[in-house]
């Protein structure tokens, strides 16, 4: 949606031009909304430019590319619920350490993830998915200042781990 004051060449830009529809007009200002795509997003490659779209909570991409937070995020939008199978390559810092993954706010199950770089599989059942946009949620436990992860960084805020990619695939 965007909300624009009223000045004919943007609102012909917008309609024609970008996909937009007028949808109300109140005094000197015109809403003006587009209809979703109906194609899946169902990849995340933290390494593709414009993937911070696709991040929720718990990233800090300005400062360290892939690490995230105790709590994090990802959305995933679908047009169909089906069991799907979420594919998270990732690994933690030090130590292993086991996770609670969540699903639109629905326990999904334990990501045990280790130092070593690998691909973790969780299956999730069509009745957790909904159409449209799906967040998932990655509770980790315990975090470590990046000043210890990385030795040359005066960086004291607090990560639990380094995630690579996600992927939603038919189950």
């Amino acid at each position: 949606m965007l909300l624009l004051f009223n000045h004919a060449t943007a609102s012909a830009i917008l309609s024609s031009s970008l996909g937009f529809e007028k949808t109300m007009t109140e005094k000197n200002y015109s809403l003006f909304a587009r209809t979703p795509s109906e194609r899946e997003f169902l990849q995340i490659n933290l390494s593709a430019p414009g993937v911070d779209t696709y991040l929720g909570d718990g990233w800090m991409r300005e400062d360290h590319e892939n690490l995230v937070q105790k709590k994090s995020s990802v959305l995933f939008k679908i047009n169909k619920p089906r069991n799907m199978e979420l594919i998270i390559n990732g690994h933690t810092f030090f130590e292993p350490q086991i996770g609670e993954v969540y699903v639109n706010r629905k326990y999904l199950g334990e990501l045990f993830l280790t130092t070593a770089k690998a691909s973790h599989l969780i299956k999730i059942p069509k009745e957790k998915l909904i159409k449209g946009i799906n967040e998932v949620h990655i509770f980790l436990k315990k975090e470590y200042p990046h000043n210890e992860i990385e030795q040359s960084s005066s960086d004291l805020k607090g990560y639990s781990a380094e995630f690579n990619s996600f992927s939603l695939k038919n189950d």
